[in-house]
């Protein structure tokens, strides 16, 4: 019945939304063999005054891999992003554990074609769903952007129903369900509480996070997120540096927003109705400057 629900409500938000603009130009960047390893970049339309502006580029993952494979949702949020100025590479890769060496291949190629183009060296890594796994990965972990080569600086990190602490989240999970992620991804519960992004803080430097979630999340507990918050803002605390910004946790307690509703749903909704993206937005205009 839940999932009848989420479904019903995700609809709902698309029958909501604005109409996505028609300009549909964007540069293809292929970093891999395999149809799911691309990148779609977009920038701000020229008619958009706000494409003025040089912030950060938004490196956006996906929870289902891309929109190669993934929803309208996809088209939306670099709809909505590009709107209001910034430049945004929706990054597709390969299932999970693939997903974490692409996760580093798409940042690479990211990075390298804005090198090329001069749009400087700043991105916010943001992700949903378990694409927040790969944006929360390619932040915190320097040592694997060090080793490819990857040069950029990160601005911060946006969270929308992140799965950021796979360890505790495979402990809770029902025998069955771990069994099956575990026969799916060809990995074993501890190899994938491996790449938790929780256990790589305290070796990260801080960044500015932002986690949205929603209270009644039935699919990734919002719990989750709030101890990632709390350790990122520790991490901060340790080392003294208050100009690295902070973690903020916003929990959805209206109970429409479960999974799927927010990460299917969040930028189906009209921009000038929605508080959640304007939480958003308000957000990255702070680290953007």
């Amino acid at each position: 019945m839940s999932i009848i629900y989420e479904i019903a409500s995700a609809a709902a938000a698309k029958a909501a939304g604005l109409l996505i603009p028609e300009d549909r130009s964007a540069v293809i960047i292929r970093y891999g063999k395999s149809r799911s390893q691309t990148v779609i970049f977009r920038c701000p339309p020229k008619k958009n005054a706000a494409s003025s502006r040089r912030g950060p580029v938004v490196v956006y993952f996906h929870h289902s891999g891309g929109i190669l494979s993934g929803g309208s949702d996809l088209p939306a949020a670099a709809a909505r992003l590009t709107a209001k100025g910034y430049c945004v590479a929706v990054c597709c890769f390969r299932r999970f554990p693939m997903q974490i060496d692409d996760s580093f291949s798409a940042l690479e190629a990211v990075t390298a074609y804005m090198a090329e183009t001069g749009l400087g060296r700043r991105v916010i890594l943001a992700g949903d769903s378990n694409g927040a796994i790969s944006a929360a990965l390619c932040a915190l972990d320097a040592d694997a952007r060090y080793d490819r080569g990857i040069d950029c600086e990160i601005a911060g990190l946006l969270s929308v129903g992140g799965r950021l602490d796979l360890r505790r989240a495979l402990k809770r999970m029902p025998w069955a369900k771990v069994a099956l992620i575990t026969m799916f991804s060809r990995c074993d519960a501890s190899e994938i509480a491996g790449y938790s992004p929780l256990s790589r803080i305290a070796d990260c430097d801080p960044i500015p996070v932002l986690c949205l979630h929603g209270k009644y999340d039935n699919i990734v507990p919002y719990a989750g997120a709030m101890r990632f918050v709390r350790r990122m803002n520790e991490r901060i605390s340790e080392s003294g540096d208050a100009s690295s910004g902070r973690a903020v946790m916003i929990e959805i307690k209206d109970p429409v927003y479960r999974h799927i509703r927010l990460t299917d749903g969040l930028w189906l909704e009209n921009p000038k109705k929605s508080p959640l993206q304007r939480e958003v937005y308000e957000w990255m205009e702070k680290i953007s400057n």
